[in-house]
């Protein structure tokens, strides 16, 4: 999920109008200058206060990192000093709401999937030390429409923000597929974390993990349907049972992301005394 610009939007958009209203303002008369400007100053000041609380209230849609800190529980689950390899499924943008930016930034290094063009080209320049595949992961490969709208994305036809969204044609290839190229099987075979973010596509992705060859010690999942105005609806139901299946447990719950761990082998059983030997008569 990408970071819901609503509020921020209103707000530079009101900001761009005042602007606006300002250079028409100073082109005036002087005598029209001193009675409105102070009005524009006014309504600049309050605009700034906004702005001011908007960054302190959405600060993880505004920092580098995850939105909702679970890159501090990833950070529990796989400490420092720790190194490791992640991959991202549907990894946005290379530092804002990414749960690998905190790993990348501990040296860790991986593959992140990534269809929008506008993101490729980011992930490339702050994320050199990764490999990126700009394609969607789904559980078949072919074409398949994908809804584009800025910086916000899904191969679901149900997937809506209000304006219909002409689909774009976009390639798609099975997780499986991904993992066993050869550049990426070693990612595949050594990774500690995945985190998965594809706006309600989770069920397609996770039914396509090679489970004999993929299993790394943490799944980081997305959880909610996009929603506008509102937390959106929980669609884990629809997946979760793929993960439980596999070996895996739910470990912690954010307000958008689910978290897995890999459940440990049973221990071998102890091996039962040897029986001491009968006692020898005394003579």
């Amino acid at each position: 999920m990408k970071p819901d610009i609503f509020d921020a939007g209103v707000i530079t958009h009101c900001r761009n109008v005042l602007n606006q209203h300002a250079a028409w303002i100073y082109s005036l008369p002087e005598a029209a200058i001193h009675k409105l400007a102070p009005k524009i100053q006014q309504i600049a000041e309050v605009l700034g206060s906004f702005e001011a609380c908007y960054r302190r209230t959405h600060k993880s849609l505004t920092s580098p990192g995850s939105q909702c800190e679970e890159d501090a529980i990833i950070a529990q689950l796989l400490p420092p000093p720790m190194m490791g390899t992640y991959i991202d499924i549907g990894a946005g943008e290379p530092q804002q709401c990414s749960n690998t930016w905190a790993l990348y930034q501990r040296g860790w290094r991986g593959l992140l999937v990534e269809p929008l063009p506008e993101f490729l080209f980011e992930l490339i320049r702050w994320r050199p030390g990764d490999m990126v595949f700009p394609v969607i992961a789904s559980n078949e490969t072919g074409i398949i429409p994908f809804f584009v709208n800025q910086s916000l994305s899904s191969c679901l036809a149900t997937w809506s923000q209000g304006a219909p969204i002409t689909p774009l044609a976009a390639e798609r290839m099975a997780v499986s597929e991904i993992l066993d190229m050869p550049d990426f099987q070693r990612f595949r075979d050594s990774c500690d974390l995945c985190s998965i973010d594809v706006e309600g596509h989770e069920t397609q992705v996770l039914s396509a993990i090679p489970w004999d060859r993929f299993s790394p010690q943490v799944f980081c999942v997305e959880y909610r349907k996009y929603n506008p105005s509102k937390l959106g609806e929980d669609l884990s139901p629809e997946w979760e049972p793929i993960l439980l299946a596999n070996g895996y447990m739910l470990h912690a719950t954010t307000l958008l992301n689910k978290i897995y761990v890999k459940i440990p082998p049973p221990a071998p059983p102890e091996p039962e005394p040897a029986p001491e030997p009968d006692a020898q008569p005394v003579a």
